[in-house]
This record gives structure tokens, sequence and C-alpha cells, in this order.
């Protein structure tokens, strides 16, 4: 759906305390995930505003939002002591 947010602890609502911890403790979490939440906002922001972009591009920043999530999905399982 356009412009519906994906943050972390919307996407994973059992795995809020897990993403604190690691928002405090690891920091290459922190990072990511803190980029994560940056290209979410920046896409919801073209979504709403319907700007001026290629499906080519948009189709780029979304795989790469994927990607962020896939990688702190698995930060947090593993934290976790968890499979993916």
């Amino acid at each position: 759906m356009l412009g519906e947010s994906h943050a972390l602890n919307i996407e994973f609502p059992d795995k809020s305390e897990t993403i604190n911890t690691l928002n405090q403790d690891n920091s290459r979490f922190k990072d990511l995930a803190s980029e994560y939440h940056q290209l979410d906002d920046e896409i919801r922001g073209l979504e709403l505003q319907e700007s001026p972009i290629s499906d080519v591009e948009a189709k780029k920043l979304k795989s790469h939002r994927a990607y962020l999530k896939d990688t702190l999905y698995e930060m947090i399982c593993l934290s976790e002591n968890k499979p993916a």
C-alpha cells in the first residue's frame, strides 16, 4: 500500500524489545536501522507526494529497503539465537 510505514517495530512487533536493545548496544545495527528508516521515509514521501521518479529508480530504492530489512531481521534473529 502506498505511503504505508515500514518501521521495524511495525514490521516486527514481536521483536520490539530486541530491536530496542540492538539499537542501544550494536552500532552496526543502529546505523543500518537508521539508514533503513531514512530510506523508508524517503520512499513514503515520494509515494504520498507523487513526486516524479522513474519506475527503475523507485524499484532500486525499494529493493535496497528490502535488503536492509532482511539484513536487520537476520541480526535480530542472531541476537535471539534463532535461525532467520
